[in-house]
């Protein structure tokens, strides 16, 4: 299945706020298309999706909401710090 932008801000149920949005031509460096096939997760790390376009948009507005000033550095050092010590 395939997610459009559009769909994104067309869909009220995916978000709880007013979006607005001005339709412009792309940007230097935006990127045109963007496709992904979850095989190669399956097949070489048997890793499978779990959940749909809406728990990942639900849970990037909880982390972004949590971390509005994004990912901190010093956050990464702990956690692969904890990571390594396993």
């Amino acid at each position: 299945m395939s997610y459009s932008s559009f769909l994104f801000l067309s869909a009220p149920q995916w978000h709880t706020c007013v979006c607005y949005c001005q339709v412009a031509a792309r940007r230097v460096g935006d990127v045109g298309a963007c496709y992904c096939d979850p095989s190669f997760a399956a097949c070489f790390l048997g890793w499978r999706a779990t959940r749909g376009v809406k728990d990942m948009c639900e849970d990037a507005w909880r982390w972004q909401s949590a971390n509005p000033q994004g990912f901190k550095p010093e956050a990464a050092d702990a956690a692969a710090a904890t990571a390594a010590s396993k």
